[in-house]
């Protein structure tokens, strides 16, 4: 198979590395200091921990990220002098900080009761969805169902919250990174972010001494967009540029439009099936891994496609020949998976009305409806049904 080539420009650019940080300069951000905390594992001095920061790897969080034979491959290629034993032994320090968490169920529970919250402002949409830090949520649906309108409220409603005791909102000046896989993000989409933050700032609580222009211009400041036009690149993004951005800034959700793109058209036909399914197995695992190790949301589109009339079964509907693309990757390695319908009606379709209905939600029956509408300033819930 052909090595693909990075067809991006990297997002971030290392203006200086002192002892104890890396101050990084993030396009449309601003600059921003990483603090590095390598030395606190045991075996790290000076020289392994300049080395590192030469791979790319700044902190522990950063390289808890890693399992054993990606970073003795990433040590190899990249030529670097550093022993397997040490970095094995700094990389099983990091894991047990990082990966592997030890929990009673009561204290999983409260700690699920504090962990950061995703709002889309609407009290259908919050109620049946309730998005969450550490978990990944694929939204499937055909051409036109409204997979990126749903993108784009989200980027822009996750950077508010509601205001305690009060019926107020807050805004959080949190950052979002949307991966754009399709080119779907144009100009209307990015006038449609204006207008939802124009509603929502009609609800919020400024901050004393700022005005609504310039937390308008902060909303739009704070989503930055990563055009990835091959799925080397994406994978390339995942593993080198995400991390450090979400260690510099305060990203708390990663939106991914759509995650099959690259992979679906870059990988054609049955010989490359298998090579296709591993890559896009192992960066939906990626994405499942930024989420748990730095409290994120990770929101990500999927398409459909029609099956052969032979097939046996549609995981979408009862009796539908359409299914999800992505096969067992996407069907397995996802947190909540929702698929998106347009009505039967073709009337309502015209006017904006959706579908939201579960597929596979940890704790809800499948099928499971949220009937919500499309309107220049967002997405609106309507009711909850039983499809």
């Amino acid at each position: 198979m052909t090595k693909r080539k990075k067809d991006m420009e990297e997002p971030f650019t290392i203006k200086e590395v002192k002892e104890d940080e890396i101050i990084i300069e993030i396009k449309g951000y601003g600059e921003f200091k990483v603090r590095s905390d390598l030395e606190r594992l045991s075996g790290i001095g000076p020289v392994t921990k300049k080395k590192l920061i030469n791979l790319g790897i700044y902190t522990v969080r950063q390289l808890a990220l890693f399992n054993d034979t990606e970073l003795l491959e990433l040590i190899t290629r990249s030529n670097v002098c550093i022993s397997e034993e040490t970095i094995l032994k700094a990389l099983d320090q990091a894991t047990s900080q990082y990966s592997n968490i030890v929990l009673t169920a009561k204290e999983l529970k409260r700690y699920r009761e504090v962990k950061h919250r995703i709002y889309a402002h609407d009290k259908i949409i919050d109620d049946v969805l309730q998005f969450a830090t550490e978990r990944t949520y694929c939204f499937t649906g055909e051409y036109g169902s409204g997979k990126t309108e749903l993108c784009v409220h989200m980027a822009v409603s996750s950077q508010f919250k509601p205001k305690d005791g009060s019926q107020k909102l807050e805004f959080t000046d949190t950052k979002v990174i949307y991966l754009d896989t399709e080119g779907a993000l144009g100009p209307k989409h990015l006038d449609k972010m204006q207008a939802i933050a124009a509603r929502l700032l009609e609800v919020t609580e400024l901050p004393q001494g700022t005005s609504k222009e310039e937390i308008l211009d902060k909303v739009l400041s704070n989503i930055l967009v990563i055009k990835c036009r091959q799925a080397y690149a994406f994978k390339q993004s995942l593993k080198r540029y995400i991390p450090p951005i979400i260690e510099a800034a305060n990203v708390k959700l990663i939106i991914v439009d759509s995650i099959i793109r690259l992979f679906r058209a870059q990988y054609p036909g049955r010989r490359e099936l298998s090579t296709r399914q591993q890559e896009l197995g192992y960066c939906i695992d990626l994405l499942g891994r930024i989420a748990a190790t730095y409290q994120t949301c990770v929101l990500m589109t999927n398409q459909i496609y029609t099956r052969p009339v032979t097939a046996p079964y549609s995981t979408v509907s009862e009796g539908s020949q359409k299914d999800m693309t992505g096969g067992s990757p996407v069907k397995h390695y996802v947190t909540e998976h929702w698929v998106i319908e347009k009505p039967h009606s073709k009337n309502e379709e015209l006017e904006g009305y959706r579908y939201l209905i579960a597929l596979d939600v940890p704790g809800e029956r499948k099928g499971l409806a949220v009937k919500f509408r499309i309107t220049d300033s967002g997405i609106v819930g309507i009711r909850v049904e039983r499809k």
